[in-house]
C-alpha cells in the first residue's frame, strides 16, 4: 500500500516537471520564431508571436524568458518607430533586472529617437561598458555622435564617429557625417592642425563616395574642401 502511495507520488511530481517543461519549450519556440521574424523585418509578425505566446501571463513564473521576450519585442517596437510603447517596456523590464547590455541600448537608442539625447547617453556608455565588441557597438557609437554634434561637443563627436566607421566601414552616412564633424573640429583650431583636419575631412567624403557613388553631397564638399586646400 505504501508502495502504491509512493508511486502515485512520483508520478504527480513527474506530470508537474512535464508540465513545466512543455510550458518553457513551447515558450521557447515562440521566441525563437520571433526573433526569426525579427531577422526577416517581419516585426508586427515578431510582436504577436510574443503577445498570442503565455510569455507575458506566466511572467512571473518563468521571469527569464519573460524578459528574453520582451527585448525582441521592444527591438520590434523600435524599428517599428513605436517608442513610447517600446519605452514603457523597456523600463519596465529594467526595474529590478540585472544589467543587461542589450537592454541598455535599447533604452538609449529609443531616448536618441525621441529627441532625448542626454537621457540617451548614459544608456549608451553602459552599454558599450558592458559589451564593447557587441553586433550594435558601431550604430551605438553613431548615434553618439549625433548628440555630441547637437550638443556643440565636436571633439566627442569626431572620436565617436571614427570609432563608429572602424566598427562598421562600409556605412557612407557615417563616412559623411565624420568629413563634417571634422570640418567643425577645423574651426577650433588654426594652422596645421586646421589643414590636418581639413585633409581628414576630404578623406572622410571621399570614402563616402567611394562606398556610395552616387552621394553628391559628398563630392560637393570634396570639391570645396579642395579649393580651400590649394
Amino acid at each position: 500500500m505504501i508502495n502504491g502511495y509512493r508511486i502515485v507520488l512520483i508520478l504527480l511530481i513527474l506530470l508537474s516537471q512535464l508540465h513545466i517543461i512543455v510550458a518553457q519549450t513551447q515558450q521557447d519556440r515562440a521566441i525563437r520564431q520571433a526573433s526569426i521574424a525579427l531577422k526577416e523585418r517581419r516585426y508586427e509578425d515578431a510582436i504577436r508571436l510574443i503577445d498570442e505566446s503565455q510569455i507575458i501571463a506566466e511572467k512571473l513564473k518563468y521571469p527569464t524568458v519573460y524578459f528574453e521576450g520582451m527585448i525582441t519585442k521592444i527591438r520590434a517596437l523600435v524599428e517599428l518607430g513605436r517608442y513610447e510603447e517600446a519605452l514603457s517596456s523597456a523600463v519596465e523590464i529594467e526595474t529590478g533586472a540585472k544589467k543587461d547590455s542589450r537592454l541598455m541600448q535599447l533604452l538609449g537608442e529609443i531616448y536618441f529617437y525621441m529627441g532625448e539625447g542626454i537621457r540617451a547617453l548614459p544608456y549608451f556608455a553602459d552599454y558599450i561598458a558592458y559589451n564593447p565588441t557587441g553586433d550594435a557597438v558601431g550604430r551605438t557609437y553613431y548615434q553618439m555622435a549625433e548628440v555630441y554634434l547637437l550638443q556643440g561637443r565636436y571633439y566627442q563627436a569626431e572620436i565617436a564617429l571614427t570609432t563608429a566607421v572602424y566598427h562598421n566601414p562600409s556605412a557612407d552616412r557615417w563616412w559623411f557625417r565624420l568629413g563634417y564633424t571634422r570640418e567643425q573640429v577645423s574651426t577650433l583650431v588654426s594652422g596645421s592642425e586646421r589643414i590636418f583636419m581639413l585633409n581628414s575631412a576630404k578623406t572622410a567624403y571621399e570614402r563616402a563616395v567611394q562606398i556610395n557613388p552616387s552621394n553628391n553631397e559628398a563630392k560637393e564638399k570634396i570639391a570645396v574642401l579642395k579649393r580651400s586646400l590649394r
